[in-house]
């Protein structure tokens, strides 16, 4: 093959694979999600510009739930669960919880064959239990799907963990969700059928932040959420190459979950 031949075969490939790769952003209810080609079938399509969450790491969180001037961490006992004090904590009490980010679109895709978010999977030891859900990840903005396992469970009517770019104080979005009463629970609100939380958000300070990874740089992001159930609020601390380092919740009972991280496990 001469030379010219040679040349003229890359370029033909390389312009071939630039537009097999090429996506789109598209604002999705309030999220900016990515959207490639349909011919386009890499299975980590989604996770190729993750900068924090990428996939085969593990991010380790502590939490602290407090009501009534009260701690409380949460064990399960057999199908049910139960708030510990801090004060009697045993075998059985799950003290941290695990948010692995996964390589590639399974299990979800599954379920939903459109499926554009980064896998994460929520593990809560000693429980054997685990949660697939998943994040967001890109130039735009960082979304990510709480924990919902038991206690965790409450935080389905918070503002998720989220931020939008331009990174800087002032800037603010919308998101809305639909969430459905089998979030409900005796322990803090029930109520029947589904209910339209409204959340508002808007960066609100930049400052430093004491944290296991040494003194980190946070952008303060204040998250409102209303439904005819009430308000619920989030402060979230986010540091650009830690992620969301720590998250202040304010729960539709006025009890609150602080959760922070811990350690990043990566492989």
């Amino acid at each position: 093959m001469s030379l010219q031949r040679l040349l003229l075969t890359f370029c033909m490939f390389y312009i071939l694979y630039s537009c097999n790769n090429e996506k789109e952003f598209i604002l999705e209810n309030g999220i900016i999600i990515e959207k490639f080609d349909s011919i386009v079938k890499d299975i980590n399509r989604y996770n190729h510009d993750n900068r924090i969450y990428r996939p085969n790491s593990t991010f380790i969180f502590n939490y602290n739930y407090s009501k009534n001037g009260k701690n409380y961490k949460f064990e399960k006992n057999g199908d049910q669960w139960d708030f510990t004090s801090t004060d009697s904590i045993s075998s059985n009490t799950v003290l941290k919880y695990k948010m692995g980010i996964r390589s590639g679109l399974k299990p979800m895709i599954k379920y939903n064959p459109d499926y554009n978010q980064t896998v994460i999977m929520f593990s809560y030891p000693p429980i054997e239990s685990n949660n697939v859900t998943g994040l967001i990840e890109n130039k735009h903005n960082i979304w990510v799907h709480p924990p919902r396992e038991s206690m965790f469970r409450i935080l389905e009517l918070n503002p998720f963990p989220f931020i939008k770019s331009p990174y800087e104080i002032g800037n603010s979005w919308t998101w809305k969700l639909n969430v459905g009463d089998k979030w409900g629970d005796y322990r803090w609100k029930e109520w029947n059928g589904t209910i339209l939380n409204e959340m508002y958000y808007e960066i609100i300070d930049y400052k430093k932040e004491n944290t296991t990874f040494g003194v980190l740089d946070c952008f303060i992001v204040k998250g409102t959420a209303m439904s005819k159930l009430g308000n619920t609020k989030l402060t979230a601390y986010f540091n650009e190459d830690f992620g969301f380092i720590k998250l202040d919740y304010l729960n539709i009972d006025g009890s609150k979950i602080i959760i922070a991280l811990e350690s990043i496990d990566s492989k």
